[in-house]
Parts: structure tokens; sequence; C-alpha cells
């Protein structure tokens, strides 16, 4: 038994980082993503919103020089389609984990990255119909999410450069209910991305 002990400790402390490797990173991020696809079968995101203005937070846990685990946290202030009126508004929010790789040995200044992710989606809409508010309530999933970007050093834990997400996603349910006829739907995040080493 203390042999399976001794060789369990050993084996986890091969696998994970030693203190001086792992590092903890925060970021902020804000983009321009259309909206694309469905919300629900026959129904376009167009319908509703055409786009939005995400602002994420990410923190994430370094495993490797490369490597990169954690989580991240978006609101989107939505564009709703035909035009704003008084009182409506629109927003998106997502939460979710991922994971990044570095290409740590390209160049020191100007590192090259590409992510994956997944989570979960709220669309949020707010309208005003005959003076009377009303709300639709839309959640689902973030089924996954692809991610790339570059990142140039500004000093030594600092770094900002622009990068690009596509994410998928379904939303399944509509104000509480089940949506019958479920779409697919996409949004494509072009934007900046500034993150801090701690």
């Amino acid at each position: 038994m203390r042999k399976l002990i001794v060789l369990g400790a050993v084996a986890v402390a091969i696998g994970l980082p030693t203190a001086s490797g792992a590092q903890l990173s925060l970021g902020a991020r804000i983009a321009w993503a259309p909206a694309l696809g469905d919300a629900s079968k026959d129904s376009p995101m167009t319908d509703a919103v055409t786009g939005q203005v995400p602002i994420q937070l990410d923190a994430s846990y370094r495993l490797t020089p490369g490597i990169s685990a954690g989580v991240f946290l978006s609101y989107g202030f939505a564009q709703l389609a035909g035009g704003g009126c008084g009182g409506c508004s629109a927003s998106v929010t997502r939460l979710g984990v991922q994971g990044t790789y570095a290409f740590t040995e390209v160049s020191p200044r100007l590192v090259p990255w590409v992510g994956l992710g997944a989570g979960l989606e709220w669309l949020t809409l707010k309208r005003s119909v005959g003076g009377v508010p009303v709300g639709d309530d839309l959640a689902g999933f973030e089924l996954v999410h692809v991610q790339g970007g570059v990142d140039y050093a500004l000093g030594r834990q600092l770094a900002a450069g622009p990068y690009v997400l596509f994410s998928l996603g379904q939303y399944t349910t509509e104000e509480g209910h089940a949506v019958p006829a479920k779409g697919l739907h996409e949004w494509l995040n072009l934007g900046i991305r500034g993150k801090f080493d701690l």
C-alpha cells in the first residue's frame, strides 16, 4: 500500500508543473461580433440582434511555457435588429472554460497563440410593445469555440494584440421552456486582447 501511495505521489509530482513554471494570467478583451446562424430552426439570429460588442475577462493558469487552461466571462452589448427604441436593449452573456497554446519558440516579443473552449450562453432581449416592456430570454450552450491571435510583449508581464474567435452555440430554452426546434448559431469575434502575467 505504501508503495502505491509513493508511486501515486511521484506521478502527481511529475504531472504537475513546478511552482516556477506555473503562472496565473489575467486578460481582458473587446471586440465586434456579428450574429450568424439561427436562434432556433428557421429563425435567423439577425431577426433579433445583428451583432454585439463583447467585453471578456479571462483568468488562466499556465501549466507549461506554452499551455494554459482557465475560465472566461463575456458580456456583450448587443444591437437589436431594426434599430433601437426607447427602453429596448439586448445582451449576450457567455461563461465557460478554455485552453490555449502559445507558440513561445517563434519569438520572445511576438507570440502567436491558438485555443479551444466551451461553456454556457444567454441572450436577453428587452423590448417595448405599445409602451409595455416585453422580455425574452434564451439560454443554451456554447458547444465549442476556436480562437487565435498574436500577443505583442509590452513588458515582462504585459502583452496585447489582435485576436479572432469563432463560436458555435445552440439555445435550448426560451423563457424557461424547451426550444422545440433547435438551431445552431455562431459569433465571429474580431478584436483586441490584453494579458497580464502575475
